[in-house]
């Protein structure tokens, strides 16, 4: 390979490639620094890919697949490096958002990356808003009203659901137990149409076992309305 600068003794490579072979050849106990209570601490390369692959598995664990997008709005740490290795280690195209965009450029980043996961630091501008969010819809309380108002079942399974009906108590434990569900009655934010759509996917998967056919039942059940179409 030539470039401007000259010729190159190594061959290109992949940042996953780059990332495996530093941590081969240097190993160096301070790979990275964080500053803890004032004082640098260092992080090691074998602490930096240990972190790294847990992250990855994390996020498969969480439904992510390769090919898919996950957001991280953060401002410079190393939690911003491993989530980036997280994710390029496990097939993932990460979307970097600066911390100090204004709320509505970071909605507009999100949706136009098709982002299915984000990363938030609670440093960042609109991370702690954010965070705060999601401690009171994870709340256990405001679950269970949210669920009875709505007809639907929590997604956590410390809420106590004896005071709600049989249909969704049931629902609640096809959720938290089932390796396949057939009830889709728990999707708070999913429209019924949505929901109809991906009870028969995953009714014709179960029959079929045919990954294809659950994705073009999807696709032909559900109408995604396109905003500005």
């Amino acid at each position: 390979m030539t470039t401007s600068g000259g010729s190159r003794n190594s061959t290109p490579g992949t940042l996953n490639q780059l990332f495996f072979s530093a941590i081969e050849r240097y190993n160096k106990p301070d790979a990275l620094q964080v500053k803890v209570g004032g004082v640098y601490q260092p992080i090691s390369h074998q602490r930096l890919a240990e972190r790294a692959r847990r992250t990855a598995i994390g996020l498969q664990t969480l439904g992510m697949r390769k090919g898919d997008r996950v957001a991280i709005l953060s401002e410079n740490r190393p939690e911003w490096a491993i989530a980036d290795y997280g994710c390029l280690t496990g097939g993932l195209t990460d979307v970097a958002i600066y911390p100090n965009l204004p709320p509505d450029q970071v909605a507009y980043i999100l949706r136009d990356s098709g982002s299915s996961a984000i990363f938030v630091s609670t440093d960042a501008q609109d991370g702690v808003n954010a965070m705060k969010f999601l401690d009171t819809v994870a709340d256990p309380k405001t679950s269970l009203e949210f669920n009875k108002v709505k007809g639907s079942v929590p997604v956590r399974n410390d809420v106590d659901v004896a005071s709600l009906p049989a249909y969704q108590r049931q629902a609640s434990n096809s959720l938290w137990h089932d390796k396949v569900l057939l009830s889709i009655t728990h999707g708070e934010l999913m429209p019924t149409a949505f929901q109809q759509g991906v009870y028969d996917a995953v009714a014709t998967f179960v029959q079929s076992k045919n990954d294809n056919a659950f994705i073009d039942t999807l696709q032909n059940s559900v109408v995604v309305p396109i905003s500005g179409r």
